[in-house]
């Protein structure tokens, strides 16, 4: 089963829905565009494609293959992976893969932004979602009574972590930057 860079289980449970899509290793970038927002549309290929955009969040790596004819996810390619109702709305199904063009794009969420914290006495980890905007988070700070600011590291996806004991301490308070 893979494992998922921004949900960390299922995407519509963190608002994503049916609007997502796994990203070749050239567009992934280690995970720091989990959560951005992509408009995309079928390009060039008059036969397959339907005249419609959509926009999509990016939820999840899109896995190299080795066995694959075709090995879409490959590097240096820079290829989308769309659930079959997102695919469905820019090309007819049965074309399987069309070329598309694709920009980044504001994407404004309802619910406001989301986070999920877990850890132990000595370390935390904490997992944004539905960031809205550009979607994808740079960096993470978190805070609590009587500590400075202390940065977070990336772990994978848009889990972010660091070393510290916060247990016990009142007013924990994160700030979050993403792209924009």
């Amino acid at each position: 089963m893979q494992r998922e860079a921004v949900a960390m289980g299922t995407p519509w449970k963190v608002g994503y829905g049916l609007e997502t899509a796994a990203l070749s290793t050239a567009l992934f970038h280690g995970g720091l565009t989990c959560g951005a927002c992509y408009e995309i549309k079928c390009h060039n290929s008059p036969r397959w494609c339907l005249d419609s955009t959509i926009r999509v969040t990016a939820t999840n790596l899109c896995p190299p293959g080795h066995r694959s004819v075709h090995n879409w996810c490959n590097l240096p390619n820079q290829h989308f992976d769309f659930s079959q109702p997102m695919f469905g709305k820019i090309a007819i199904y049965e074309a399987g893969v069309v070329p598309i063009l694709s920009c980044r794009a504001l994407w404004v969420r309802s619910g406001g932004i989301r986070y999920e914290i877990k850890g132990k006495l000595d370390w935390i980890i904490v997992l944004v979602s539905n960031a809205g905007e550009a979607g994808d988070v740079k960096k993470v700070k978190v805070k609590g009574s009587g500590s400075e600011w202390i940065s977070m590291a990336q772990n994978w996806g848009q889990n972010w972590r660091c070393s510290v004991q916060l247990v016990g301490r009142r007013a924990n308070r994160l700030e979050i930057w993403s792209y924009q």
